[in-house]
């Protein structure tokens, strides 16, 4: 009688996760903020959504070891942190993320670029997903449950409360990449709707030929992201929640782990933001040059 013989499970195919960041030098960044902090004041606030979403979303991310790609304005990586402050947290950041170049082009062609070129970065990677650095509050967890159903084959938006989203997932050879990733129309309140429309076409058609359904459309909770003063003081309310131990309130409301922590950004508001002021959240830290503060326990 011949030995029973089982096959070792095929390996996942990874899902590197895109952390699209602009350098973050006064003047050049988080512009629409600047008004009420000021130019310098904000380019912290670009600094600490990085430095706090490099922390909380790097390095292995579950059992599939997902990796985590910088995707920076500058060529390259020393160059990024060196006019953005953070040359002091350049060991850090590089065990939390490898860095990619954005290229030329408009939003909508540098996602189209990294998206195709994802499997060259990663090999063995069929999707990707794409983020901002300006939503640190997004629940690893959905990060995570988004990975998983592009690597099944489905298309992710995190819905942003603008009109926009905060999130993007789809295979690198989706059939409608470029409808997706359109060189204008960007910063508009219709980003959204247009995505969902591309993604919900029931059939493309190319050269006169029809290639079959689009895959399925999935949608993670929607979520503000940190451009106005009013979102400024609404991740000030969660900071000083998750400081508090609550569960009740906005994070509860969102789905946002109240226990919520990010010691960069809470130093950086401590400062700019006096009416939204938060103790024990990690204030008096520096976020700066001195490098990446040390995560909170969970």
């Amino acid at each position: 009688m011949k030995p029973l013989i089982f096959d070792e499970p095929a390996p996942l195919s990874p899902v590197p996760v895109l952390l699209f960041a602009k350098c973050p030098i006064p003047g050049r960044v988080k512009t629409r903020l600047a008004g009420v902090v000021g130019a310098q004041g904000a380019a912290e606030l670009a600094r600490a959504l990085l430095l706090d979403s490099l922390e909380r979303f790097g390095g292995d991310r579950g059992e599939q070891g997902d990796p985590l790609l910088l995707l920076g304005d500058r060529p390259d990586l020393e160059t990024f942190l060196d006019e953005g402050g953070l040359g002091g947290a350049a060991e850090r950041i590089a065990t939390l993320a490898q860095y990619r170049p954005q290229g030329e082009g408009s939003l909508g062609a540098r996602l189209l670029r990294a998206f195709r070129s994802a499997p060259l970065w990663v090999p063995g990677a069929q999707g990707a997903v794409a983020i901002g650095a300006d939503a640190p509050h997004l629940d690893p967890g959905a990060l995570r449950a988004a990975a998983m159903r592009v690597r099944d084959g489905a298309s992710v938006l995190g819905p942003a409360e603008d009109g926009g989203y905060y999130l993007v997932g789809v295979s690198c050879d989706h059939p409608r990449l470029e409808a997706l990733f359109p060189d204008t129309g960007w910063g508009g309140p219709g980003v959204l709707a247009h995505a969902r429309a591309v993604l919900e076409s029931p059939s493309q058609v190319q050269q006169g030929k029809e290639v079959g359904p689009s895959p399925v459309h999935a949608e993670l909770q929607s979520l503000f992201d940190i451009d106005e003063e009013e979102d400024l003081t609404a991740l000030a309310d969660l900071l000083r929640e998750g400081a508090q131990g609550r569960s009740e309130g906005t994070s509860s409301a969102m789905g946002i782990d109240p226990r919520l922590r990010l010691p960069a950004c809470a130093a950086v508001i401590e400062r700019i933001l006096p009416s939204g002021r938060i103790r024990g959240a990690g204030a008096g830290e520096d976020p700066g040059g001195g490098g990446i503060p040390a995560p909170e326990p969970p």
